[in-house]
């Protein structure tokens, strides 16, 4: 989709369709990989038990995770809206028919990188142009990494059992911490005559975005939203753990699911199907059964089923009103 950004001409056909059927083939090999898991996992554990835990939840815990959906949608619409507005001028409705449409492509597009199909929707729509449309997408995306990093150093930091353990979590969640830290340096005072730093300053890393919501002083609202976006994922899985009558301490919960949500966004299969039971059988081996944590994997698959499906509308609905200003402008 977001080739369309750019203008169709003959000589980019072959390529357009070369594209596409290597999409196919990794969308088929995903697949592949994600059934092939799955039945290896689930040959490990007594299916009968399985089937009984999520026939049979906790009902309490189980509409606490449906009600979870609407705060975690607000959040992360209006901290969307608040990053928009440091480039372009829209109403909050807009910005969420964008935000919600941008939940369907998260179905189909791996790594949840389905946000940037704003991209799309941005420069199609006129709200800015292609470049500044890929810092906001990737401000959003740094938010979201480095917040789940964030929350994983405080709760390692206030939780202190497995100490060995927690502090090579520790050093895996500064990783990234360190990283971005090392490429807005280089990137803001690397000499661009230097092959590296001349590289690193094109990759697009939302420091303009960030510069311009620190000088409206919406930098630190950012930040907060984006450390209660994260909480409110990890809150709802804990409502999962709670559904599937899992007794698990809270504590351990919040501490290594920041894990298993980075395993589920390696993508090697749909919609981290697979990967994800495959990280929570690891991480939590010995902690609780595995017919237990196979059903939370089996109920995690909603919180990545349900917003697409809530933002399918609104993609139909972008579409819409495209076609309508296209034919207003024929006329």
């Amino acid at each position: 989709m977001i080739l369309k950004i750019f203008k169709y001409s003959p000589d980019r056909k072959s390529g357009f369709w070369h594209g596409r059927r290597r999409s196919i083939l990794k969308h088929i090999l995903s697949i592949i990989v994600s059934l092939s898991i799955i039945v290896f996992v689930y040959s490990k554990i007594d299916v009968s038990n399985l089937l009984h835990l999520l026939l049979k939840p906790d009902m309490p815990s189980m509409a606490s995770f449906f009600l979870m959906f609407l705060p975690i949608i607000f959040v992360k619409t209006f901290r969307w809206h608040i990053i928009a507005l440091s480039n372009y001028k829209a109403g909050f409705y807009e910005n969420f028919k964008y935000s919600m449409a941008s939940n369907f492509w998260n179905l189909i597009i791996p790594s949840k990188l389905g946000d940037t199909v704003k991209v799309y929707y941005l420069v199609k729509d006129n709200m800015t142009g292609i470049i500044n449309a890929v810092d906001l997408v990737m401000a959003e995306k740094i938010c979201d990494i480095l917040s789940l990093c964030v929350l994983t150093i405080f709760f390692a930091s206030v939780y202190n059992k497995h100490f060995e353990f927690i502090a090579i979590l520790n050093v895996v969640a500064f990783l990234p911490l360190v990283l971005y830290l090392a490429l807005v340096i280089f990137n803001l005072y690397g000499n661009a005559s230097n092959k590296t730093a001349s590289y690193i300053k094109k990759i697009p890393l939302g420091i303009s975005v960030f510069q311009k919501m620190r000088d409206n002083k919406k930098l630190p609202m950012i930040i907060g939203l984006s450390l209660l976006l994260w909480f409110f994922h990890l809150t709802q899985f804990l409502f999962i753990f709670r559904a599937m009558n899992s007794h698990m301490d809270a504590g351990t919960i919040y501490l290594l699911l920041p894990i298993v949500i980075f395993a589920g966004l390696i993508p090697i299969t749909i919609a981290g199907v697979g990967t994800r039971e495959a990280a929570l059988l690891t991480i939590f081996n010995g902690m609780e059964s595995p017919a237990v944590l196979i059903a939370v994997g089996a109920l995690a698959i909603l919180r990545y089923l349900i917003p697409p499906l809530l933002g399918l509308p609104f993609v139909f609905m972008l579409n819409s009103e495209r076609n309508r200003t296209q034919m207003s402008a024929l006329k």
